[in-house]
């Protein structure tokens, strides 16, 4: 948790959202492939990625991470400005902390990394009704989305 919480708050949020970098758009087809990988192995029921709870789906509880004790009231209010951000950082930050506790689903913090970094390169994405926009570079459609990343090739996402 410690180390997830480092990362989220080494953002420079006033900065998300104004670099726009074509490889974003190879982080969300990442995002995507990884998330339809996960509920695969699992053998879990598709469900929409912007509400893509892992440490829920795994069997965690259902409450949020208060995320006040972990970021600045002027974090949370930029946040805000991307719908979608907040609930994702919310994810991250309560299946590093399941991961604390259950440790074999480790590898699972992986399904998050494409969209954190898409944070940390001062990119920035939206989750409307029924698309992932990635600002200034892309939409993805949610509409069957699982089927369309399922057993797809990845993306090195290291070197992006």
């Amino acid at each position: 948790m410690r180390e997830a919480v480092s990362r989220s708050n080494n953002i420079d949020w006033s900065l998300v959202g104004t670099v726009v970098s074509p490889e974003n758009e190879r982080l969300a087809y990442e995002f995507f492939r990884r998330m339809a990988s996960f509920l695969q192995k699992e053998n879990l029921v598709p469900v929409s990625p912007k509400f893509a709870d892992i440490a829920r789906l795994l069997g965690g509880e259902k409450e949020l991470v208060d995320i006040t004790t972990i970021y600045s009231q002027e974090t949370i209010e930029y946040m805000n400005k991307f719908s979608g951000i907040e609930l994702f950082c919310n994810f991250y930050l309560k299946l590093a902390s399941y991961i604390d506790d259950h440790p074999e689903y480790s590898e699972y913090i992986h399904v998050y990394e494409p969209l954190l970094r898409i944070l940390e390169r001062k990119g920035a994405f939206v989750f409307r009704v029924n698309e992932l926009e990635i600002i200034g570079v892309g939409h993805f459609p949610l509409g069957g989305w699982y089927e369309r990343f399922l057993n797809k090739p990845s993306y090195d996402i290291e070197n992006l």
